[in-house]
């Protein structure tokens, strides 16, 4: 992902109960960085410290909470320029495979950004390299990597283009019991050598397989409704959340909520969510009902939830 020894790199991942923040931390170390083990939340004492760090930084957390941050640094009068963060290592979300969506995180930051995909249950990891044309898979000769049909668990074979659930088997972790684990991460492989000369496989995530949700009959993916919600920025923040109230079937039109720019005119919300239903029902097939909500609603310091099943907590 271009991180070098003499990077400083800010970790915003969760060092409790999470095994990935302790594990991605030790790997950045592997590498030679320094590591700032920050963790999750208080947003605004993290703010403090990076003005008060001199020298460029790297800030490693999901995609939203880059959003996030330039929210908090807004509210709080500080330019997220002045904060040198020049380098961002993404991971815990496929947002960053939403074209619109990294550009936005790249030019608020000015920095350059590149995607890693963990399962931390097994210490194997995946990332972009420098020509950004999917993640490499970087777990050769520790897990056996298979692709599979999510719905009858097929073997499916890794041909370029092909899409499937990955599923892994480790073959040298110790302690790590589960034989075959299912990810639930849908994902699109490229076999194509890579301009960079690296060997791997390479892939782009789409989603997970227990997000995906079918409305009459269309196949839906949370990072398609992402592309479609980025298409309208300024206006809207990019941030939304997918609210099935219902168990399935899945016959009426669920209820999106998407976050709204502060400085947009509340006069013109009725005509904005007449925008975005009518984008969503042309370009992803399915009906939805709109509800525009204050920007800051929805990203958060944790990964972001974009698929809401409100029923499944009715008894």
């Amino acid at each position: 992902m271009g991180c070098r020894p003499d990077d400083l790199v800010i970790n915003c991942f969760n060092y409790s109960v999470y095994a990935g923040g302790v594990m991605d931390h030790m790997s950045f170390e592997t590498l030679g960085a320094s590591i700032l083990a920050y963790g999750v939340g208080k947003t605004r004492e993290l703010l403090g410290l990076l003005a008060d760090l001199p020298g460029s930084k790297c800030l490693y957390s999901t995609p939203s909470y880059a959003i996030r941050l330039v929210e908090v640094a807004t509210q709080s009068g500080i330019n997220p320029l002045d904060l040198k963060l020049n380098k961002g290592f993404f991971s815990g979300e496929a947002g960053l495979q939403i074209p619109g969506y990294r550009n936005r995180i790249e030019s608020t930051w000015a920095m350059s950004s590149h995607d890693l995909y963990g399962v931390a249950e097994l210490g194997c990891q995946s990332a972009e390299c420098e020509y950004r044309e999917g993640m490499h898979f970087c777990g050769a000769g520790l897990v056996i990597a298979e692709l599979v049909d999510s719905d009858n668990g097929v073997v499916k074979p890794m041909t370029d283009g092909e899409t499937g659930e990955l599923v892994f088997t480790s073959i040298k972790r110790e302690a790590s019991p589960m034989i075959r684990l299912r990810t639930h991460d849908f994902v699109q492989v490229f076999t194509e050598p890579c301009r960079c000369g690296r060997s791997s496989f390479r892939f782009r995530t789409l989603g997970r397989s227990d997000d995906m949700f079918i409305v009459k009959g269309v196949n839906i993916f949370p990072t398609g409704i992402q592309d479609i919600i980025t298409q309208l920025q300024p206006q809207l923040t990019g941030e939304f959340q997918i609210v099935l109230d219902k168990p399935p079937p899945f016959d009426y039109s669920p209820r999106l909520l998407v976050e709204v720019a502060n400085d947009f005119p509340q006069q013109k919300y009725p005509e904005l969510m007449l925008e975005v239903e009518h984008k969503i029902k042309r370009q992803a097939g399915f009906g939805v009902l709109v509800e525009l909500v204050k920007q800051g609603t929805i990203a958060s310091e944790h990964k972001t939830r974009r698929v809401l099943r409100p029923y499944e907590n009715i008894h």
